[in-house]
């Protein structure tokens, strides 16, 4: 599995670790794998939803998408 597109090689150990089981786990690839390195900032700070109207997030099971309506509802 090449990340040299994104430097994986220059990130912080956990988030690296993070990103590489997000990719595991979801099987994307190619532009999705962007997606993937937020969800691993997000889960390196300790967050588990993230507040956006893009479905791909739905993809990790790791980190939660929450849509600006579902935000406002709560």
């Amino acid at each position: 599995m090449g990340f040299g597109v994104i430097g994986a090689h220059r990130l912080h150990a956990h988030r690296k670790t993070n990103l590489v089981s997000l990719v595991e786990e979801s099987g994307v690839q190619g532009n999705l794998v962007f997606e993937a390195q937020i969800a691993a900032v997000c889960l390196e700070h300790g967050a588990t939803m993230l507040l956006t109207e893009d479905r791909d997030f739905a993809r990790f099971c790791s980190v939660k998408p929450l849509t600006l309506e579902a935000f406002l509802a709560r």
